[in-house]
């Protein structure tokens, strides 16, 4: 596939993917924010999985309320860490809840917790889409991504974050009160800033990604890679460098650097996507990438991962598998959940018909399938609802 297509592919596997890792940021108009007062009050509307609602914040007791969803990758990846909180400063003082959030199906929540047994000890609310916790916390305070952590000490809001940032010494510190508690919220202010900051620069660094302008790739990694400490992160980057540079070789070597963590799928993704869309990458290093991406593909059951592997497997003389990722892809693509976000699931129907006939259609009409079915899709929605 062209850069075009390959870039239409990746935009549609963002925007499925980074509402939920992304942290939640709070925009100007938010009206509940760190230091604002908050009553349980919703808590007691909510449908409790397990444990009960807490009708009056225990006074000193520090509450995180984390919010989660079955579908969020880096929600199910954090709640080990959340669960080890619990496990570790419940008789100390930590109230842990776990409130699912943008979900609908209340079964398949309860299923999941039962499913976790010890390992999601903590007491969970499950509230439907639009339910109180979402009107009366979510909304007023902006939230736009999950997982995301209120802690709340005294009817105050102290932090807004991210799981991660609730380390064992920013929690020793919030118990502590006092200036342990103002020393521990410092401490992460201070990492929000530095986070802020590399944003910025990673911005740079994808700006100059997409004009190949290699020595502005190479400045801003280099300030990249004094703040991300997460190697599996790190190398989101420096593969995009080696895609750029061409040097497949080193895409190659740091593949097989990774380690087996939550940040290791996006280099992965990247990867497979560079090889999808240039027609000079060896087949020796889709193989290797295939060997990584396979397994990613279970985990997000994207139709656009099951698609890039379907044509990679195809590239390499692998027509069953090609198939069989095919067939996966519109599966996938006819569920509810893509459903509902407009992907052209006829389109994924006729590439399956196409390989099924011995063929692997060229860029240009794998295109037009997925703009006249996204067309269809779009006339067929407005014509049910004309406003």
């Amino acid at each position: 596939m062209n850069r075009t297509s390959i870039s239409l592919a990746f935009a549609l596997f963002a925007a499925l993917s980074l509402p939920a890792a992304a942290e939640a940021i709070s925009p100007p108009t938010a009206t509940l924010n760190v230091g604002s007062d908050v009553t349980p009050a919703a808590l007691g509307k909510l449908d409790w999985i397990q444990g009960t609602a807490t009708a009056e914040w225990e006074p000193g007791k520090v509450y995180v309320l984390e919010c989660w969803a079955t579908w969020c990758g880096p929600c199910i990846a954090a709640i080990p860490h959340v669960n080890e909180l619990h496990q570790t400063y419940q008789k100390k003082g930590l109230r842990v809840i776990g409130i699912n959030v943008w979900e609908d199906g209340r079964d398949k929540v309860a299923d999941f917790v039962k499913a976790k047994g010890k390992g999601m000890a903590y007491p969970v609310a499950y509230t439907g889409k639009g339910g109180a916790f979402e009107t009366e916390w979510l909304t007023p305070a902006g939230v736009r991504g999950i997982p995301h952590t209120f802690v709340v000490r005294d009817g105050k809001v102290i932090l807004k974050v991210h799981p991660s940032y609730l380390t064992n010494e920013v929690i020793e510190g919030l118990l502590a009160g006092g200036d342990a508690s103002d020393k521990a919220v410092a401490s992460i202010a201070e990492k929000l800033a530095e986070r802020d900051k590399s944003n910025a620069t990673i911005k740079d660094f994808n700006d100059a990604s997409r004009s190949s302008n290699i020595p502005k790739m190479e400045e801003t990694l280099t300030e990249i890679r004094k703040v991300l400490k997460n190697p599996d992160q790190l190398a989101t980057y420096e593969i995009q460098l080696s895609i750029v540079k061409n040097d497949w070789p080193a895409v190659s070597n740091h593949l097989d650097a990774l380690t087996d963590g939550p940040m290791s799928a996006m280099p992965i993704q990247i990867a497979a996507r560079a090889c999808e869309r240039e027609p000079d990458a060896p087949a020796e290093l889709i193989s290797r990438v295939l060997k990584s991406f396979e397994p990613v593909t279970e985990k997000t059951a994207s139709p656009v991962d099951f698609q890039t592997a379907s044509i990679l497997n195809w590239r390499i003389g692998q027509k069953e598998k090609s198939l069989e990722f095919a067939k996966k892809a519109a599966t996938a693509a006819h569920t509810e959940r893509y459903a509902k976000m407009g992907f052209p699931a006829a389109a994924y129907d006729k590439l399956v018909a196409a390989i099924e006939a011995g063929e692997m259609p060229d860029t240009a009409t794998i295109t037009t399938w997925f703009r006249e079915e996204s067309i269809k899709l779009r006339d067929a929605r407005e014509k049910a609802d004309p406003k």
